[in-house]
C-alpha cells in the first residue's frame, strides 16, 4: 500500500468511527442486492461511487458473501489522486494495466473505485457486472466533514474535500450510465447492472 493510500484508509476508519457507521448494518442493507446476484461461480464486479459513498464497506460485504477478493484501484495508482491533469491520467493508465495483470484469470473478483465503471476500465477488465453506490448528497457531505475532522483540515481544505466528493459522485454516475447493461437491482442508492 502506498503512503497516500495508507493515510486515506486511516482517515476513512476514523471518519467511520466519527459517523458511528455499523458494518453489520451495511451487510443487512446489502442482503437484497446479494440475493439479486444469485449464485455465481465467477462474479466479476466493478463498483463505483463518489468519494465517501461506501464502496469499501459494500465490496467487503459482497466479498464475504461470494468468497471473492477485493481489489481497491487506489492501491495501483502511484501517489494516489492529485489534480495534476495529464500526469494523473498517465498514472491512471499505468494503474489500469497493473490492476489487469493482478486480477486472477479464473474465478471472481471485485474492483472498487470511482473510475472502476468507466468505459476504458470495463473494456480492459471485462466485468460481468457493474454497480454504483449513491447515497444522498447529505450523507456525502457528512462523510466529507468527518474525513476533514479526522484529517484536521482547516475550513478551506474542508470545503475543497466536500466539493471533490460531490464532483466524484456526479462523475461516477456519468461513467456508470455510459457502460450500458441490464439493470438487475436498484434500491436504496445502489444499482446493479449485468454487462454483456
Amino acid at each position: 500500500m502506498n503512503d497516500a493510500n495508507t493515510r486515506k484508509r486511516q482517515l476513512d476508519e476514523l471518519a467511520s468511527s466519527l459517523l458511528a457507521i455499523d458494518p453489520a448494518d451495511t451487510e443487512r442493507r446489502l442482503a437484497r442486492f446479494i440475493e439479486a446476484l444469485g449464485p455465481m461461480k465467477e462474479l466479476r464486479l466493478c463498483v463505483t461511487g463518489g468519494a465517501g459513498s461506501g464502496k469499501t464497506s459494500f465490496t467487503t460485504a459482497v466479498s464475504r458473501a461470494f468468497g471473492v477478493p477485493v481489489y481497491d484501484f487506489d492501491e495501483y495508482i502511484e501517489g494516489g489522486y492529485h489534480p495534476d491533469g495529464p500526469a494523473y491520467l498517465a498514472r491512471l493508465e499505468a494503474a489500469r494495466q497493473k490492476l489487469w495483470l493482478a486480477l486472477p484469470q479464473e474465478g471472481g473478483w471485485l474492483v472498487e473505485h470511482v473510475e472502476s465503471c468507466n468505459e476504458d476500465m470495463v473494456k480492459l477488465l471485462k466485468p460481468t457486472h457493474c454497480a454504483i453506490i449513491e447515497p444522498s448528497i447529505e450523507y456525502i457531505r457528512k462523510v466529507a466533514a468527518a474525513r476533514s475532522q479526522a484529517a484536521d483540515d482547516g475550513p478551506v481544505l474542508a470545503a475543497e474535500r466536500e466539493k471533490r466528493a460531490l464532483e466524484s459522485r456526479e462523475y461516477a454516475r456519468m461513467q456508470f450510465e455510459k457502460v450500458g447493461g441490464k439493470v438487475l437491482f436498484s434500491k436504496s442508492g445502489t444499482t446493479l447492472k449485468k454487462l454483456g
